[in-house]
């Protein structure tokens, strides 16, 4: 009785890590392809900033390395609901800012995190306006 126990809470113990492990590798992914759509690739249609209700994939590259600041200000400026929906993302919460070089946040949309939440950043350095850029997303459960 005692050995069956012990087999079925380590089991418990061992399900519950490969689960959050499963969840975390998902958040990543998802985090990261995210991420690499909005700072490569100009978004679906490649003008939706002019009408931003026609946005089914944003994008913020004007071209390769450079983002164009009028996309940057039509993503942030999107319904949470809308990008959340566009990226797939309806069961997670996410972030997303711009910061200068000295870490100063110059736009972003979203939540923040709480400090009980394991949150997935990625971040990537761009030029907007021939400045560099930090760009951050992060997502979480």
């Amino acid at each position: 009785m005692f050995v069956m126990l012990f087999l079925l809470s380590f089991w418990n113990i061992v399900s519950t890590r490969l689960n959050s492990a499963a969840a975390s590798g998902e958040l990543e992914l998802q985090a990261a392809q995210i991420t690499d759509i909005l700072v490569s690739s100009r978004g679906f249609p490649e003008a939706w900033e002019n009408d931003s209700a026609s946005v089914i994939i944003p994008g913020l590259m004007f071209n390769p390395h450079n983002l164009e600041q009028q996309k940057v200000d039509a993503f942030v400026a999107l319904n949470y609901s809308v990008i959340k929906h566009a990226f797939n993302i309806e069961r997670f919460d996410f972030r997303f800012d711009v910061r200068d070089a000295n870490g100063n946040l110059l736009s972003g949309v979203g939540v923040y995190p709480s400090t009980d939440d394991e949150a997935i950043v990625f971040q990537r350095f761009a030029l907007i306006n021939n400045q560099t850029r930090q760009v951050l997303f992060t997502l979480w459960h």
